[in-house]
């Protein structure tokens, strides 16, 4: 889970400090650096993660968004 949380908090600041509105991290994006985990294990984490109230996801035009609370 601390993975999965660094991970949004990397592609968050990156995104922040290349002035990319909203402040947030696509799924696909999360995939990408976690991908040694496979979809499915990385979809429950990010599932107890929002249950948690740990992210806010969201459904973007082609992907999940995902940004940390």
């Amino acid at each position: 889970m601390d993975r999965i949380l660094s991970t949004i908090d990397t592609i968050e600041r990156g995104r922040r400090e290349a002035k990319i509105e909203p402040i947030c991290a696509p799924f696909i994006e999360i995939w990408n650096k976690c991908s040694d985990m496979g979809e499915e294990p990385l979809r429950e984490a990010l599932n107890k993660l929002y249950i948690d109230g740990k992210i806010k996801v969201w459904k973007g035009i082609n992907d999940l968004i995902v940004q940390k609370l």
